[in-house]
């Protein structure tokens, strides 16, 4: 996935949140999950490097983003898993299916910035013009 794509986190009330802008879904859900985790945790990657298969299922693209993401959060929250990158990816307008490269958290490398409790749907936003995926999630955090 080599494609111009960007993030940027936004604050919202007592919640925090991401604007990603990117060429593909692919890359929009990819860069989605990127943002995120640079929310939770700092540090380079501890080098215990696996991969996990993602499958979510929703009725329209927001609702995707939102199951995307709260399945990576869980990984996080339960296994200690962190979001690396997108190894392989499948999607229609109502399902994704993705191969991901993980971390596991290692206390002496990395640091917990922030607490994401849940990935909402206040202002979920997904579109394209056909050329550029623009997108729009707020966590509570």
């Amino acid at each position: 996935m080599n494609t111009a794509m960007a993030y940027r986190q936004i604050h919202h009330t007592a919640d925090i949140g991401l604007e990603i802008t990117a060429d593909t879904a692919a890359a929009l859900f990819s860069e989605a999950a990127t943002g995120m985790f640079s929310i939770i945790v700092s540090g380079e990657v501890a080098g215990a490097v696996d991969t996990r298969d993602i499958r979510v299922q929703a009725d329209d693209w927001e609702g995707l983003l939102v199951a995307w993401l709260r399945e990576l959060l869980y990984l996080w929250h339960d296994k200690g898993l962190r979001f690396c990158r997108v190894l392989n990816w499948e999607a229609t307008d109502h399902d994704i299916a993705a191969t991901v490269s993980v971390d596991r958290f290692d206390a002496g490398i990395h640091i917990v910035d922030s607490e994401i409790k849940a990935v909402t749907y206040h202002q979920i936003t997904v579109k394209t013009d056909g050329t550029r995926w623009q997108g729009r999630v707020i966590f509570d955090i």
